[in-house]
């Protein structure tokens, strides 16, 4: 149970900046939401003397101490066994990792917008098991702890030591149980590159070195719980290990091969589990308005090779794409997703003509579309009515649709006849989960690679968020590059859909990709977001009521004014909030970025949050039971 009268007296210990001495080192707690660039920014870094964690049962949770100095190289932290109430976190909960940093890296464009002149340096992010063999005076070493669901509430106490030198270890575990990602209600759209790792690694496609890589890419994304299955058949820009549908020429014919995907499938199910979307990337759009040459072909993997594919709307296409899409749906159905989650995309920001529509609408006539648009693809957006879906006036149904505004408490598309609206939040209850049509946000432009690690954190919730109770809202993000560590791609495939977001959450590792800070920060982000619904729910339910429900209602404005960064001036009036809104060239600007309480009272609010949402988690489950 979270204690607040005894993190009252950590405070205390916590606003000092202590630092231990080591022979040639020194070391110092520094809050995980900083940046570390280089032994500059941890002196002026908030800190401490006790590393603190709090984290959900059956969740993580992670904090850093920074060794600065001389004599770093091969430099190791070692935590000791983590006591609590009842026992001890098992040992192989409790990791311990060390940041490297990106070399070389250049931020290629003009920005405007933001104040802090090294907003979008690189920083230490890079998480590895072992230290680097030489370190240049700055060695981040990140302790994280996955907290088992059985594990008893309250604090859990531990030393850190290094280099001869030890650091306290305060581990706060709430009373909430976190479910698993896959059951995760905030939508995490991530794009993964099957063929960067290959690319990186110098490995050939779909050998059993490139099958290792991908292995280690689907855990990393099951551990966000990654919604959205991309299965690749013509993407808008072909290479040979991208498609994982591909084609085999039989006498005057092609047939579908589906052996690659059989094969990611069955990794797929068991490292990431049941997806919400399977997006079929099988049309890479119209043409370009200014040049309406309707095309008959498009690019795929015909006989091992980049080749001609004909459209689902050209003579002999309609015959070849029923195979594939036939072919798909057995395998999706087969495992048990439902054939309601198979969705024809890239629709991008012009919509697919009606006679593409008409022909997909004869293949598959259970497949909806994906669309990333601006909330017109060329065509105006209707039927907004609650019992309606979403259509272009091409008349496609849209199931899926990811916007490129930022995240903002605004109107998430425009209307001929209706102003722009702002989001009203009723009794403090943000929702988003309750949205009533898939809309995610992309969060273009505000993402950026070395954002602050606070923003990641601050994605999930940010997201989250009802704009209507009755046309609903953003219900997560979506187009998030995940690992597309190569820039061979050209920009419309690469930027077009982010501009400058992140192009990847996880970075190359020696032998496969690695978790970043931003990746910890996005995943511990979405526990918060998961803790925040289960209270909303219950609230909205009536599970909980009278004075505890009183006391969830302030807790969570409170967290809503944090997060909106509300800071009214003389006049009553806020100048400082965020509003998010069109991308523009805002990254990094103040109005697009995400608050938290100052070190170490975001901490607190966090165990706060948790202990919250367990009690309520345990009020539900007794009215289940009744």
């Amino acid at each position: 149970m979270f204690r607040p009268d005894r993190f009252a007296v950590l405070l205390v210990l916590l606003a000092m900046s202590v630092v231990f001495p080591a022979a040639g080192a020194t070391l110092k707690v520094v809050d995980p939401l900083e940046p570390v660039y280089d032994a500059g920014s941890v002196e002026n870094a908030p800190g401490g003397q006790v590393l603190r964690l709090a984290g959900p049962r059956n969740g993580f949770c992670s904090a850093q101490v920074v060794a600065t100095g001389d004599g770093l190289g091969g430099l190791r932290a070692e935590v000791s066994a983590l006591q609590g109430p009842t026992g001890p976190v098992p040992a192989e909960g409790v990791r311990v990792r060390y940041a490297g940093k990106e070399a070389g890296y250049d931020l290629k464009g003009t920005l405007r917008g933001f104040e802090n002149g090294r907003f979008l340096d690189a920083y230490y992010d890079r998480l590895y098991d072992s230290p680097p063999g030489e370190a240049a005076g700055v060695l981040p070493i990140w302790v994280t702890v996955h907290v088992p669901a059985e594990a008893a509430p309250g604090i859990y106490r531990g030393t850190l030591s290094v280099g001869g030198n030890s650091v306290p270890v305060e581990l706060t575990v709430g009373d909430w149980v976190c479910p698993a990602p896959e059951d995760w209600v905030t939508h995490v759209g991530t794009l993964a590159s099957t063929d960067a790792l290959a690319e990186h690694y110098n490995v050939p496609f779909w050998s059993e070195d490139h099958w290792r890589l991908i292995e280690k890419e689907l855990a990393l994304l099951g551990g966000i719980g990654s919604d959205d299955l991309w299965i690749y058949v013509c993407p808008e820009w072909q290479v040979e290990g991208l498609s994982t549908v591909r084609f085999t020429t039989v006498g005057d014919h092609l047939e579908p091969d589906f052996s690659v995907l059989d094969r990611y499938l069955g990794l797929y199910a068991g490292l990431v589990g049941r997806p919400q979307w399977v997006i079929v990337h099988a049309w890479n759009g119209q043409p370009p308005r200014s040049r309406m040459v309707v095309s008959t072909s498009q690019k795929g993997v015909v006989d091992g090779q980049v080749g001609d594919v004909p459209r689902a709307n050209a003579i002999g296409g309609e015959e070849l794409w029923k195979r594939v899409m036939d072919g798909i749906h057995q395998r999706v159905t087969g495992l048990g997703w439902g054939e309601e989650t198979i969705l024809i995309g890239l629709s991008k920001d012009q919509p697919p003509t009606q006679w593409t529509v008409d022909a997909f609408g004869r293949v598959a006539p259970y497949a909806r579309w994906a669309s990333w648009s601006h909330g017109r693809g060329g065509l105006s957006l209707w039927a907004f009515e609650p019992d309606e879906p979403v259509r272009y006036a091409s008349g496609q149904t849209v199931a899926y649709y990811a916007h490129p505004y930022t995240p903002s408490p605004g109107e998430w598309v425009r209307r001929p006849d209706r102003p722009v609206e702002w989001v009203v939040i009723q009794d403090a209850v943000q929702g988003g989960w309750n949205a009533v049509r898939a809309n995610y946000a992309s969060c273009r432009n505000d993402l950026h690679k070395y954002h602050l690690p606070a923003q990641y954190r601050g994605l999930p919730n940010g997201t989250m968020l009802t704009v209507d109770r009755e046309r609903g809202g953003n219900a997560g993000f979506a187009f998030v590059w995940f690992d597309f560590w190569t820039r061979r791609f050209p920009n419309r495939w690469m930027q077009d859909g982010t501009r400058r977001n992140t192009g990847s959450i996880v970075e190359p590792g020696p032998d496969g990709p690695v978790a970043t800070v931003r990746y910890e920060m996005l995943r511990e982000g979405l526990q918060e977001t998961e803790a925040r619904a289960q209270i909303e729910k219950a609230l909205m339910n009536g599970d909980v009521a009278g004075e505890f429900a009183a006391t969830c209602r302030a807790f969570l404005q409170q967290t809503i004014d944090i997060r909106f960064q509300k800071k009214a001036d003389a006049a009553g009036k806020d100048p400082y909030g965020f509003t998010g809104g069109h991308a523009g060239s805002t990254l990094g600007a103040p109005s697009h970025t995400w608050g938290f309480a100052p070190y170490p009272r975001w901490i607190e609010l966090t165990g706060r949050l948790y202990d919250l949402a367990g009690q309520v988690q345990t009020l539900a489950a007794g009215r289940e039971g009744e």
